[in-house]
């Protein structure tokens, strides 16, 4: 699973960007730049749930771990893709000779 998102300090207007890489009702693994220290207070801003107030509880190589103040229902965060496709794979391969 990889979900972008946006973390604050709390008390700051600077947002970070963030990947997520594993989410579960009280928290996550997330992948940044700008990790701050263990102990700090953060808010993530989250797909379908808004913000959530989080302690970073680790950091280490670039990832963090956060242990939110709330407990969220990590199914909301995901993407649904639904829909079909207009071209079958032969019309696509097709397509790509003419080229």
């Amino acid at each position: 699973m990889f979900i972008k998102a946006l973390f604050k300090i709390q008390g700051s207007d600077l947002e970070h960007p963030i990947t997520i890489r594993d989410i579960s009702s009280s928290g996550m693994k997330a992948s940044t730049c700008n990790a701050p220290f263990v102990g700090g207070k953060v808010e993530v801003e989250l797909r379908n749930i808004g913000t959530v107030p989080a302690t970073v509880v680790w950091v280490e190589n670039g990832k963090m771990g956060l242990q939110f103040a709330r407990i969220i229902d990590p199914s909301q965060t995901k993407m649904e893709i639904t829909g079909t496709y207009s071209k079958s794979a032969a019309q696509f391969v097709l397509n790509l000779r003419h080229l």
